[in-house]
């Protein structure tokens, strides 16, 4: 029997759509490097960057998707301090990067944000006006198109479109408008509405000529969501799941995950999310925009950190490594081996003790290994000294109760001060949780421990 043109083009695509979700694929998920406090990460074709921060120093390193040796594309020397935390905004395509770089100076005492663009290989060079005027900057690239929002020196909100060949277009934006996603030749925003129920409307323009393409109400205040070039929105729901909108204003909501799903991203037929619940470790997953199934991609960490996606792969950091794969990849259940640590545990966060003698019984969970334990130890600080220590071995995605002596002297000081404590009053300790992989590679995590009288 002979399919008719129209349902055998379909059929074609639909199992182009579904070849790399289903399917065992050869490539794997690959360990880039190594990544500092607040990476940016973002993907230039075939290539994974990254941001890495050392004092005045702000440097942007490159390595193939598939994994391979890194080189250093980029680097910038602030003539003040950076500010850490404030420099992991960097966007890319392949044929364009951007990159802020924020520094405070000390007299007059203000941030000096720097927005630097280049190709991903590199060079790159400073944006100037009317760019460099603008302060609280966001970046998205597409393709040859660099968008910069921010805030003038008036406070109003704009966006500034860079475009070969072109001069710079700048569009005024609404007060509390969100900054603005790119995607092929339309722009996106969010804009908040104050009120009883506290909603937003995601509009959607041509970038060239600020026509209006569609306007679409969510119920959330700060919805989670991203743009196709086509014009498709997809948005994070109530439930945790993901809606479709056409161009055309029709929705369609992919059954509820089984995994709470956030931070979606297109990347070409499909589409990426972060998957946890916001309480326990999360990973990075791909979803069918067609069938709504939802696999996993990445291996489980405490916390994903920034994301960004391309039509073949998607690249992430987590657990201060940069990882990276592509849309076919099977999912992978603990880091490759490779320059990062690959066992993670943490103590779990909001416990709290009642202190009886020396020893502190703390919660740690081992969140992934690539054998079946997490091994390491857990230090108990007072300001810059050591006052007490617990090994642990922790079966994969299991919790134990690591026990701690803590030292003679400081142990009675701080039995004597709990003693002293209101009955809802509580005090911390801060505890730090080394990990340590097969190879011998750390990886270190700090936190408060709490304690409260008996």
């Amino acid at each position: 029997m002979r399919l008719k043109p129209s349902v055998l083009a379909i059929s074609v695509a639909m199992a182009a759509l579904f070849a790399g979700f289903g399917s065992v694929a050869h490539a794997k998920l690959t360990a880039v490097g190594r990544a500092g406090e607040s990476t940016g990460v973002a993907l230039g074709g075939e290539r994974v960057l990254w941001t890495a921060q050392k004092r005045r120093v702000l440097a942007v390193r490159s390595a193939p998707l598939a994994g391979g040796a890194s080189v250093e594309v980029f680097r910038h020397r602030a003539r003040d301090p950076l500010i850490i935390g404030d420099n992991e905004l960097l966007a890319a395509s392949p044929q364009r990067a951007a990159l802020r770089a924020v520094s405070i100076r000390s007299k007059p005492r203000r941030g000096l944000e720097e927005v630097f663009v280049g190709s991903p290989s590199g060079p790159f060079s400073r944006l100037g006006l009317p760019a460099s005027e603008l302060s609280s900057t966001q970046l998205e690239v597409g393709d040859q198109v660099v968008a910069v929002t921010g805030l003038n020196r008036a406070d109003q909100r704009l966006v500034v479109i860079y475009e070969p060949g072109l001069p710079p277009l700048s569009r005024r934006l609404p007060e509390s408008a969100k900054p603005a996603i790119v995607a092929g030749d339309l722009i996106a925003y969010d804009v908040q509405h104050d009120g009883p129920t506290l909603t937003s409307e995601i509009v959607v323009r041509d970038r060239r000529t600020w026509a209006l393409r569609s306007t679409l109400p969510v119920a959330d205040y700060e919805p989670d969501y991203d743009l196709a070039p086509d014009g498709t929105v997809v948005v994070v729901n109530k439930q945790g799941g993901l809606t479709l909108v056409s161009p055309f204003g029709v929705g369609r909501q992919l059954p509820r995950p089984r995994i709470p799903m956030s931070e979606p991203r297109f990347a070409g037929s499909m589409i990426t999310v972060k998957r946890g619940n916001g309480v326990g470790p999360e990973h990075v997953g791909i979803v069918s925009p067609m069938s709504g199934q939802a696999r996993r991609l990445g291996p489980d960490t405490f916390e994903v950190g920034a994301m960004a996606t391309s039509d073949r792969g998607v690249t992430w950091e987590a657990n201060g490594c940069v990882l990276a794969a592509t849309l076919s990849d099977p999912g992978a259940a603990s880091v490759p081996a490779g320059p990062c640590p690959r066992a993670e545990a943490e103590m779990t966060l909001e416990q709290t003790q009642k202190l009886r003698g020396r020893v502190l019984r703390i919660p740690v969970d081992c969140i992934s290994s690539p054998t079946r334990a997490c091994h390491g130890e857990l230090r108990v600080h007072e300001g810059h000294r050591v006052i007490g220590r617990g090994r642990f071995a922790i079966p994969v995605r299991g919790r134990r109760k690591v026990s701690v002596r803590l030292k003679r002297a400081p142990g009675r000081r701080l039995t004597r001060f709990v003693r002293t404590l209101g009955r809802l009053n509580e005090t911390s300790v801060d505890v730090t949780t080394i990990t340590v992989d097969p190879q011998g590679r750390k990886s270190t995590s700090k936190g408060p421990f709490y304690l409260a009288r008996p």
